[in-house]
């Protein structure tokens, strides 16, 4: 990436836009959603800056404008390229990160197409090389998104301390968690009082028995995360431990909660599967191929009477995947987080 991607906190800041006519005003009203100061600097402004509400107005030249200590970022959208250039230059001075309009060459940053469910808020981009697919991305997961889902968003964080006193951390969080979403945006839970009520009948409701803990074996088939069953996805959405083998891609590993617990495990080793199960987690193994490398570890959980399921992989014949695993040359480093090893 030669962009990284973040979330930067503006509220109760400043946030300065130079230009006073429609150019600035598109970055005006977006950023008029945020709980930022937000800050037009023009010598003279148009009717699409000067009616926006909640909108703080300084009539001079730019040039001479003196940046609030607060100012994370700036945008220079005068509609004179040179003048952009030139206040792109001074924000950069004054340490202010800056974006000049249609100039990246001069620019620190650029503005993702965003789908707003505030606070769920998702951001495209691509690095400005193709904006019109950023917006048609945007279009496609706006079509997907309940408009609800920043309001469910909004009253979990009202039950998080609720959530906190009554269910003991790891897994049974995470389980009224799944529960709680999957339920509202199910039923398509519209108003405050429905989603509060969904989250006080899940906790009040009678205590399970501690859960048991589970074991999936998931072949990972070709080799590739896009050629992963998707039931093996899905387990690994909701795995608290990751167990493989050290040739299983990068592609693949990166599928898993970043929560979740990673350790290499070769063949052999089931007395780390069993220990993991014990203690009430949920496990998946990563085994290259079709799985059948695990059949004596599927046999014997079987036997222990634990909870166990084979996912096969994938055995995909082309002229870019084979029915075999990827050799250890053609495995990608993992990354940093993988190297974490289980407790």
């Amino acid at each position: 990436m030669k962009a990284f991607p973040l979330f930067l906190t503006v509220q109760a800041r400043s946030l300065v836009v130079f230009g006073g006519g429609e150019e600035a005003a598109a970055k005006l009203r977006l950023l008029l959603k945020t709980e930022a100061q937000v800050i037009a600097v023009a010598s003279a402004f148009e009717p699409a800056v000067s009616e926006l509400e909640g909108l703080t107005l300084v009539r001079q030249n730019p040039l001479c404008f003196a940046f609030p200590s607060n100012t994370p970022f700036a945008y220079a959208a005068t509609g004179d390229e040179e003048l952009d250039a030139d206040l792109a230059r001074k924000a950069r001075h004054a340490g202010v990160l800056v974006c000049a309009a249609d100039q990246p060459a001069v620019s620190d940053f650029s503005t993702p197409a965003l789908v707003d469910r505030d606070p769920v808020v998702i951001a495209i981009g691509t690095e400005g090389t193709a904006p019109v697919l950023a917006r048609s991305i945007k279009a496609q997961i706006e079509f997907m998104l309940e408009p609800s889902l920043g309001l469910i968003a909004k009253t979990a964080a009202g039950l998080r301390d609720q959530v906190a006193r009554t269910l003991k951390p790891g897994q049974p969080r995470r389980d009224f968690w799944r529960a709680f979403f999957s339920t509202a945006r199910t039923e398509r839970l519209s108003s405050a009082q429905a989603v509060e009520t969904l989250g006080n009948d899940l906790l009040t409701a009678p205590a399970q028995s501690q859960q048991a803990g589970s074991l999936t074996i998931v072949g990972t088939g070709a080799g590739e995360a896009d050629l992963l069953a998707i039931a093996g996805h899905r387990a690994l959405d909701t795995a608290a431990v990751v167990l493989y083998e050290p040739l299983v891609a990068r592609s693949v590993l990166e599928l898993a909660r970043r929560e979740a617990t990673f350790q290499v495990l070769e063949l052999n080793a089931f007395a780390d599967v069993l220990r993991h199960v014990a203690a009430g987690h949920q496990v998946v193994r990563l085994v290259s191929g079709d799985g059948t490398l695990a059949a004596d570890e599927h046999k014997a959980a079987q036997a222990a009477g634990l909870k166990v399921r084979l996912i096969p992989g994938l055995n995909v014949t082309s002229d870019t995947a084979s029915t075999h695993p990827p050799s250890r040359t053609q495995r990608a480093a993992l990354p940093p987080y993988i190297s974490r090893k289980a407790a």
